[in-house]
């Protein structure tokens, strides 16, 4: 999709949200929204596919925009190949273009063959609260959760298996999670910090307030010459990789970050 095309989508996107932003917000329904309405102006994620599709998680149901209208998924009991859960808290498209999509209570991807969604199985039938979906330079989809720690899926058999020396170096409870240039882990974890793994994920170095600004991160992203940017819930800062410091650069109310293509960061 061209440039100007993405800018127009975007700001179409926030067009909506904000005239719906006034609205009650929709917690039980049906389908039947209309071409021009998301499903809930409670947005999680926002990411878009290989063709161009925008997909986007709310707190009641997924959504895909075509440019055009939105087509709105919900969880529907006893339909196979439904979401999960309506509460849809995070998205991720791995380097084959498959859509991962995270749930209070599970994990699924997408199957464009059949318009609908592939349910991963986790140990004791567990179903567990998903914080966040990485694909790591190896090509392995980890996930991290809330209460139950972290667990590398298995893409063949649709499994979980549960990353038992990982969980026992940052504990259960687990938010944003990014791998380095040097492979190396940076895992929240609730109330406590930020850790820092190394990249033989043997080694632990936890970073907690005040050697950081606050204990909750809210982004991590590298810019091409390697230098590292951490969000914090009340401010940015670089991190510097010889002295181990955090650097504030701004002192801000951070939702979330990315890296643009052009090495902008947002």
């Amino acid at each position: 999709m061209p440039f100007a095309k993405k800018f127009l989508v975007l700001i179409f996107i926030l067009f909506i949200t904000k005239n719906t932003f006034g609205q009650d917000t929709r917690l039980y329904g049906s389908k039947d929204y209309g071409p021009i309405e998301l499903s809930s102006n409670l947005i999680n994620k926002i990411c878009q596919d290989s063709y161009g599709f925008i997909w986007i998680a709310t707190d009641y149901g997924l959504n895909k925009f075509d440019g055009l209208r939105f087509t709105q998924y919900f969880y529907e009991e006893d339909v196979p190949n439904s979401l999960l859960s309506n509460n849809v808290v995070t998205l991720t498209l791995d380097n084959s273009n498959r859509l991962w999509i995270g749930y209070n209570n599970g994990l699924q991807y997408y199957s464009p063959k059949e318009n609908g969604f592939v349910t991963i199985t986790f140990p004791n039938d567990i179903n567990p609260h998903v914080a966040k979906i990485i694909q790591l330079k190896n090509g392995e989809i980890w996930v991290t959760t809330s209460g139950e720690g972290i667990f590398l899926i298995n893409q063949e058999t649709s499994k979980a298996e549960h990353l038992e020396h990982i969980t026992q170096l940052t504990g259960k409870f687990l938010s944003h999670i990014y791998e380095d240039r040097e492979t190396r882990l940076w895992i929240n974890v609730d109330r406590q910090g930020l850790v820092l793994i190394d990249s033989k994920r043997k080694t632990a170095k936890t970073f907690s307030a005040p050697t950081i600004p606050h204990n909750t991160v809210t982004g991590i992203v590298e810019n091409k010459e390697g230098q590292l940017y951490i969000s914090f819930s009340n401010a940015v800062c670089s991190f510097d990789r010889k002295s181990e410091q955090f650097n504030v650069i701004g002192r801000y109310s951070i939702y979330s970050m990315i890296l643009s293509k052009s090495n902008a960061i947002y």
